[in-house]
């Protein structure tokens, strides 16, 4: 009996950590650059391996895989087709992110997100001077940007070897172990165009209904165990 309550305890802590997540998912379905997050789950079994008691978290991970690119015309838009990451200098140091939305700094001329993170370039951040307007600005696949025949600096594009082992901080950075290993890269930059969250509306909505449901159920068993135990406690 004890056994059967522990495991539907453990079963509803499960749920309700898949509850949040999928939660975080939908309410970002519209973040340029965000990266729905998925859980592992595995089964625990009694000690001597005999019985299924449960299921537990096993892993959270990140889906890398690519989100539908929307055109937007503006000229400091630019989202990657394929692998690889934008990287903006923040107060912690350099972050990663497939985030496009940019603007010019009117004192610096830096490229600087929504946040205010500089873009980098090649070499630091991206500056662009004040003698060129947005509208003459063209960005080719290779991140290099132009206007009146000169080039004027080139976007940093990085991929690594391993996204799993970057660490999410905020809705859609990422910060990079030391030792995490780089590879070329094979991505695009599109201008004019941004990257939107890879989560699919539908999907997210249904596994939320289906999460409730299992939570809903999980709660009536825990609660049926408990009220049983109660009773053959009292006679």
């Amino acid at each position: 009996m004890m056994r059967g309550l522990y495991a539907g305890a453990t079963a509803m802590d499960a749920l309700t950590q898949q509850h949040e997540l999928i939660a975080s998912n939908l309410a970002n379905i519209n973040s340029n650059g965000f990266r729905r997050a998925i859980l592992a789950m595995e089964e625990r079994n009694s000690p001597d391996n005999a019985q299924l008691v449960g299921t537990k978290v096993a892993a959270k991970a990140i889906d890398f895989s690519e989100g539908p690119k929307q055109r937007t015309g503006r000229q400091l838009d630019v989202a990657l087709g394929g692998d690889g990451f934008f990287s903006v200098q923040t107060p912690d140091g350099v972050r990663y992110t497939r985030a496009g939305s940019f603007h010019r700094d009117p004192n610096s001329g830096a490229l600087i997100n929504g946040d205010g993170y500089a873009l980098n370039g090649a070499g630091g951040p991206l500056t662009i001077d004040a003698q060129f307007s947005d509208s003459e600005l063209t960005i080719d696949p290779s991140g290099a940007v132009s206007a009146r025949g000169q080039v004027l600096g080139q976007i940093a594009v990085t991929a690594f070897a391993d996204n799993q082992k970057l660490q999410p901080e905020g809705q859609v950075y990422f910060a990079a172990p030391e030792n995490l290993e780089q590879v070329p890269v094979n991505a695009q930059v599109m201008q004019g165009h941004l990257e939107m969250s890879n989560g699919q509306p539908v999907s997210e909505l249904i596994a939320l209904i289906m999460t409730s449901r299992l939570f809903e159920a999980a709660e009536r068993s825990v609660r049926s165990i408990a009220e049983t135990t109660q009773q053959n406690y009292r006679s």
